[in-house]
């Protein structure tokens, strides 16, 4: 099993995606974590990209492995 790299509280990186949970981070009146991926930009150099979102730390490290899996099959 893959761990999540802890950046601080509430911020994780887990194979090469930016889990964050969103009530420490941001302006959220409930408890949610975000996925976020990098995406390259000319003009800015890149910047996360949040295309998910779930419950617990464990629903997105699921996503996150789904995700690069149907990326292999592609």
């Amino acid at each position: 099993m893959i761990k999540a790299t802890r950046i601080q509280a509430g911020e994780y990186l887990y194979r090469g995606y930016h889990i964050v949970r969103a009530s420490d981070h941001y302006d959220s009146t409930y408890v949610h974590w975000n996925i976020s991926q990098w995406e390259e930009n000319t003009l800015t150099g890149g910047d996360w990209y949040t295309f998910d979102s779930t419950n617990t730390l464990a629903d997105a490290k699921w996503i996150v492995d789904g995700s690069i899996a149907m990326k292999e099959v592609a």
